[in-house]
């Protein structure tokens, strides 16, 4: 009878943790924002959105600008068009934004 009570303990905790990580799947959205350079330095790189807020991008592959045909610095001033993946779990228990497409912006 232990037993049976065990395994059946046993079963309603591996369903109920089941149940729970089904809730925690993660759901991404792409967005396109654009935002004019304004330089970097070392593995940072700042930008004004079309808001006027800053937002600093850490870069320490260095892949920002690596389709780029000159430095980094060469294009402070010039209009990006990036798209911003946000991962976002359904609970709200964590949030990022990655950059998966950077462009020179043509308007």
């Amino acid at each position: 009878m232990k037993y049976i009570t065990t395994f059946i303990g046993s079963l309603l905790l591996f369903i109920a943790t089941s149940n729970h990580l089904e809730t925690s799947k993660i759901e991404c959205t792409n967005t396109i924002k654009y935002a004019i350079f304004d330089g970097n330095e070392g593995d940072l790189y700042f930008f004004t959105d079309t808001d006027e807020k800053a937002v600093t991008i850490k870069d320490k592959d260095t892949l920002l600008f690596k389709n780029f045909d000159h430095q980094a610095n060469y294009y402070v001033g010039k209009k990006f068009k990036f798209t911003v993946k946000t991962n976002e779990l359904i609970n709200n228990v964590c949030e990022s934004n990655s950059i998966t497409e950077i462009g020179l912006s043509s308007n």
